[in-house]
Order: structure tokens, then C-alpha cells, then sequence
């Protein structure tokens, strides 16, 4: 349960962040749409959407279906990725008008879809298990065509009919990469920075308290990613360890000998047992992991912070950043 700490509500929570409330308002519906494709041969089932998901997916499915609306295109089939086309661009798509009115309703969806399968993959834990690929079936089933056993347990989200949508999104954060952030939402410890707004750049606003939490997490998988990372390094350059390197010729124009040189550097002990080597294994496995926990958390923060600053001002600004206070400042690369 979220507990008796929480500083708001979860609908509160999600209803602050733009990208989100499409999703939130999908939830108190309680009307989502089945992926409808049926599981291939030999396709294993691993999970069952959780009532996010599902909202997630019939939110882009409403897109999809904007998309289909406009008929047949001449070029390929009208999508999503269309507005980010050469045609597009240049006026050249015969639906370059419908995509144009269309477009600032499905400005999310990359970022959406992008949520959904990040809370999958955490949630059923995709990279531990080395499953390829997962795809989303009739009833609401995620199944891999990876080769692996059915688990034994699967979640199916029993009785979400009759939760209220506090409820529904608890059981959906369960396990996955967000779990963390609520934790940290409860405690209210969040991490600032030092840096003040400096004179080139422009303050937004302050974050909202989702945003402090991702920020909090993010900054806490960052140092310790560092921290490891260095003592890795350290280890290496030991006497456990002895260090080789190689150069490959990369590049085009190979065959007319230009080139750019590249230097690969690779480590090779002769005691696997010494603890030096010990350590450094496990230390690789350590950040494997934290990087498979960082990388889709940095993504998620940037977005949504990018959809509470008005358009015009990320049409101006080539970069966002956070500063000291939790503020939100943009600002252009090449300006001192």
C-alpha cells in the first residue's frame, strides 16, 4: 500500500505531469482496449498487463486509430512516425494538413509507449532473465518468443474492477522501476543540487513533487554507478590485472587507407580466485544492473519535465537543466 505518509494522492501525483493525464483519466474510465492479436506458436506467456499498462496502450491505441482515420497513403502506412519525416517537414505528405492538426494530441506517444514497456520490463524483470523481445496479446497477455520455461507465478491483477484508481495504480508500480520513486515521495528527502540559475539561462518553474522523486532516485543511481565505476577502474589498473591494447582502422574511405584509428583496451588476469578479480566480477554485475535501472528513469525524467515547459520555450532553447532550489531552466548551448 502507499501509506498513511503519502504527501498526496497517486491521481495526484500522475495528474501533474501533462504527458500523464490522458492516462489517469483513461484509469477512472476503466475502459481499455485488448491488444487483440493472438499469441504466435511457440510464443511463452510471461505476465498480464497491469491496469497502467493497459491505460498506456489504449491511450496510443486512440492515436493509432486518428492515424487510420486518414485513409490510404500512397507512401507507406500513415503512423505516428510520420511527423518526423522528411515529407513532413517539406510539406510533402499528402497528409501533411490532418498530420499538422493532429499532431499536439499525440505529441506523448513515443514517451508513453516508452513508460509502458520500461514498467513491463522491470516488472517481470526482461534484462535478469535475458527474454529478447515481449509482445502484447488478446486478453491482455505479454508473451516472448525467447525460449524460456512459464514461470510459475503470474500476476493477473484480480478484482482491478473494483478499485478505486489509487488502488489501481498501486498495484500497477509494484516491483517496477517507479516503486523507488513513491518510497522516496513518501519520505520527502529529496536531493538538490548546488548549481545557481546562471545568467544565460531561463528559469521555468519549480519541479513538482513526482519530479523531485525520479530526480532523487536518478541522482542517488548516478553516484553510486560513479562510485562503483571508479573502483572498478581502480582495481583494473591493479597488479591483479594485466592491461592489453589493440587498434582497428574505422571509417569510411577503408579502401582508399583513410581512416580513423580506434584503441581497444582489454584486461587479463592469471588468479580468477584473487580477490581483486573477485571483486571486479561482481562489481561489473553491479553496474550492469544499476545501468538497466538508470537508463529508462533519465529518460522518463527529462520527458516529463519537457511536457510542463510551454512549447515555445523548448523551440527557443537548446538544452534543460536543474539547479539549485529544484528549478527548471532551459537554455542555449553556445551562450557563455
Amino acid at each position: 500500500m502507499y501509506g498513511k505518509k503519502t504527501l498526496t494522492s497517486l491521481v495526484e501525483l500522475f495528474s501533474q505531469v501533462p504527458m500523464l493525464k490522458d492516462v489517469i483519466q483513461t484509469l477512472e474510465k476503466r475502459e481499455f482496449t485488448d491488444p487483440g492479436d493472438d499469441i504466435s506458436d511457440g510464443n511463452t506467456i510471461i505476465g498480464v498487463m497491469s491496469p497502467l499498462e493497459r491505460a498506456i496502450y489504449t491511450v496510443l491505441e486512440r492515436s493509432s486509430l486518428k492515424f487510420k482515420s486518414l485513409g490510404e497513403c500512397p507512401h507507406g502506412t500513415v503512423n505516428f512516425g510520420c511527423l518526423s519525416t522528411f515529407m513532413f517537414e517539406m510539406e510533402f505528405c499528402p497528409f501533411v494538413k490532418e498530420l499538422t492538426a493532429i499532431k499536439g494530441e499525440v505529441s506523448y506517444n513515443k514517451e508513453l509507449r516508452d513508460l509502458m514497456f520500461a514498467l513491463i520490463e522491470s516488472r517481470l524483470y526482461i534484462r535478469n532473465r535475458e527474454i529478447d523481445n515481449v509482445n502484447l496479446n488478446s486478453k491482455f497477455r505479454i508473451t516472448t518468443s525467447t525460449k524460456i520455461e512459464i514461470p510459475e507465478t503470474i500476476e493477473l491483477f484480480e478484482g482491478w474492477e473494483k478499485m478505486d484508481v489509487n488502488a489501481m495504480l498501486e498495484i500497477s508500480l509494484k516491483s517496477t522501476i517507479l516503486e523507488p520513486v513513491l518510497e522516496i515521495i513518501q519520505t520527502a528527502k529529496f536531493d538538490d543540487v548546488d548549481d545557481p540559475v546562471a545568467s544565460n539561462e531561463e528559469f521555468i518553474r519549480e519541479m513538482n513533487v513526482f519530479e523531485k522523486g525520479l530526480w532523487t532516485l536518478y541522482s542517488k543511481l548516478h553516484d553510486e554507478l560513479k562510485a562503483k565505476s571508479e573502483e572498478k577502474d581502480n582495481l583494473l589498473d591493479g597488479p591483479a590485472f594485466k592491461k592489453s591494447s589493440s587498434t582497428t582502422i574505422i571509417g569510411l574511405g577503408m579502401m582508399m587507407g583513410v581512416g580513423m584509428s580506434a584503441t581497444k583496451e582489454s584486461y587479463s588476469f592469471k588468479d580468477p580466485k584473487h580477490a581483486d578479480v573477485i571483486r571486479v566480477k561482481k562489481l561489473s554485475e553491479e553496474i550492469s544492473t544499476i545501468e538497466t535501472r538508470i537508463d529508462p528513469l533519465k529518460k522518463l525524467f527529462w520527458k516529463v519535465v519537457a511536457s510542463g515547459i510551454p512549447q515555445e520555450k523548448l523551440d527557443k532553447y537548446d538544452s534543460k537543466g536543474i539547479r539549485q532550489g529544484f528549478k527548471i531552466v532551459v537554455y542555449n548551448d553556445d551562450e557563455d
